[in-house]
């Protein structure tokens, strides 16, 4: 998966979509549980971090979701390049 940010036209789009189903699929079947990014404000990580450094060993680690979110993100991400593709005046299906 190559990002967030969508592409620029129905081709990129289109392959956007193709990877983040293979993403979804590969996620789901390794256990995924953990979103993290590249982008620290998409994802609160400066705080996240803070709480690692300054929390407890018992506390529950702030990147961890649980499968069900880490599959649920994967999945609205495909749904949101899809109404991009939309946007474009193309189908998503």
């Amino acid at each position: 998966m190559g990002g967030t940010g969508g592409g620029s036209s129905s081709e990129t789009i289109k392959t956007q979509i193709a990877s983040l189903i293979r993403w979804s699929g590969l996620g789901k079947t390794a256990g995924v549980d953990a979103l993290i990014s590249n982008h620290p404000a998409h994802i609160s990580a400066i705080e996240k971090i803070q709480l690692l450094r300054n929390g407890l060993a018992t506390d529950p680690n702030p990147f961890v979701y649980g499968t069900d979110r880490a599959e649920r993100f994967a999945r609205v991400m495909e749904k949101c390049s899809r109404v991009q593709l939309a946007r474009m005046g193309e189908s998503g299906e």
